[in-house]
């Protein structure tokens, strides 16, 4: 997943919901099953200096809780959706939106619908990388590219063990080495 596709799908959210979904993907680095998992008296909202910031107790994997980040701009979106999210009994974060489901909590099926339409309404090809895996993939080059050492990477991707986060992530396809090389 690019900056580019990413900022594309970005502009085509419609709605406060899928603006915080996709900003919390790329945020953040969180798996489908995390993203889905979180619930309002697991997020923490604060203000940190000039920007907004939040964290989120996911559970992912094999049952295991970690917490989850995010920052302005990003942040700033989970807030204005928090801020529209219908009262109801589920603590959900994310909720569907719509006639049949309004008020439950959001589905892997719902989100997936989303980040299809998302990619579909962006004009983005159908065989660029968009799902939710995608976000978390990006999210590991990018943390690792900007320079992050590769143990908080692997901490906050929610690995048991940094050497797996380098063989998964730190290996490059071609396309790939040759947009770094060349700078394009």
């Amino acid at each position: 997943m690019s900056e580019a596709h990413y900022l594309a799908m970005r502009a085509e959210a419609g709605c406060a919901r899928d603006l915080a979904l996709i900003d919390m993907l790329w945020a953040s680095g969180c798996r489908l099953a995390g993203l889905l998992s979180m619930r309002l008296p697991g997020l923490e909202l604060w203000r940190g200096g000039n920007e907004f910031r939040a964290a989120a107790l996911v559970t992912e994997k094999f049952g295991r809780t970690r917490y989850v980040y995010a920052r302005s701009p990003q942040a700033d979106s989970l807030r204005d959706w928090l801020d529209e999210r219908p009262a109801v009994a589920h603590d959900a974060v994310f909720l569907a939106v719509g006639d049949r489901a309004h008020g439950k909590p959001l589905t892997a099926i719902g989100v997936q619908h989303v980040l299809r339409r998302l990619r579909q309404d962006a004009a983005i090809p159908a065989g660029e990388p968009t799902n939710a895996h995608a976000f978390r993939h990006a999210y590991a080059i990018r943390m690792l590219d900007t320079g992050h050492d590769l143990a908080a990477v692997s901490a906050w991707l929610g690995h048991a063990d940094p050497a797996f986060t380098a063989r998964t992530y730190v290996t490059r396809r071609e396309d790939e080495l040759r947009r770094k090389w060349f700078g394009d």
